[in-house]
């Protein structure tokens, strides 16, 4: 059986692309950031607490916007 053409997509409407913009400058600028701690010296024994904290607080950031990432790409089945 043959399957019907897809639809053709929408437009998106000013509202959404300046949605994905923002959500787009997040995740690049997550991202970055990410790289950034990551290339960080792996011994933060020596570092004040405070830097300790910001450290892993980032990592949390970079972790949660990774998944958020792997949602949005399961929801719209995106490669």
């Amino acid at each position: 059986m043959v399957q019907p053409p897809a639809p053709p997509a929408r437009e998106l409407t000013p509202e959404e692309r300046e949605f994905m913009s923002a959500l787009t400058a997040l995740f690049t600028t997550t991202q970055e950031f990410s790289l950034t701690l990551a290339s960080l010296d792996t011994d933060v024994a020596n570092l004040p607490a405070d830097v300790k904290e910001l450290v892993e607080q980032g990592k949390e950031v970079a972790k949660a916007v990774k998944r958020f990432q792997r949602l949005i790409r399961m929801r719209m089945r995106v490669p």
